[in-house]
């Protein structure tokens, strides 16, 4: 990587190893040039990297921070990348990303880059807290299972997302609504408990339906049964926002 000043020269550059150690650097200004990729930013009291939620550390290639969403970004809280630095990227100190270029030359030989939705290099635990919060910010009525589906769909689409583990964030947070549903935290109000396994049922299940989507099938076509047959100004609201 490197940095050019306004004339186009270069003022600093530096060769990284898969893990972001320093190799060689060229520096003849002393300049400090904190940003690293894929955009951490480098402490240089410390020698850590500012990952915007934690703080990683290239010489033992793991985070020194526990990730602060917990399990839900995979059974090891400090792994860096899924432990693959040369695939998988981790810019918010949350998640493994799929690195783009080796989503797109899988085998070195690349092909043109074309637009595509966000979600088709993202995590499974990125996937589905992103639809999770678009559901709760456009709090649409009678939306929650077209949602569920969105998000399990988009998880197929990804070339990073792990169905296995989607699954099992989709049952911990079924586990966690029946939980907060027993001390009346549950939605609009509390449900019996015949109400709320019921409610949990279903939206497995329409999870699973999420994840059967055809690879050839839009998502927001395939979900599109998941909204009451007269929700136009939904779908219309939905359509705006990118669904």
């Amino acid at each position: 990587m490197a940095l050019t000043d306004q004339t186009g020269q270069v003022a600093w550059a530096a060769k990284l190893d898969p893990w972001g150690n320093v190799l060689q650097e060229y520096n003849p200004q002393c300049m400090h040039q904190a940003i690293r990729l894929p955009g951490p930013h480098h402490n240089k009291e410390t020698g850590l990297y500012y990952n915007r939620h934690r703080y990683y550390d290239p010489v033992v290639g793991s985070y020194v921070n526990q990730d602060p969403i917990g399990l839900m970004g995979g059974m090891n809280k400090f792994r860096y990348g899924n432990a693959r630095p040369l695939e998988f990227i981790d810019p918010l100190g949350l998640d493994g990303w799929q690195a783009l270029a080796h989503a797109f030359c899988p085998n070195g030989s690349c092909i043109p880059a074309t637009p595509e939705p966000w979600y088709m290099n993202s995590g499974s635990t990125t996937i589905l807290n992103q639809t999770h919060n678009d559901m709760k910010s456009m709090n649409l009525m009678g939306g929650d299972q077209f949602f569920h589906c969105m998000a399990f769909c988009r998880v197929s689409k990804s070339r990073s997302a792990n169905t296995t583990w989607a699954k099992v964030l989709g049952n911990i947070k079924e586990a966690r609504d029946i939980a907060l549903n027993t001390v009346g935290l549950y939605g609009a109000g509390k449900l019996s408990f015949d109400e709320i396994l019921a409610d949990s049922k279903g939206d497995l299940i329409v999870n699973d339906y999420g994840l059967s989507c055809p690879q050839n099938k839009d998502c927001s076509e395939h979900c599109d049964s998941k909204l009451p047959a007269e929700a136009n100004k939904t779908r219309a609201v939905l359509r705006s926002r990118g669904y």
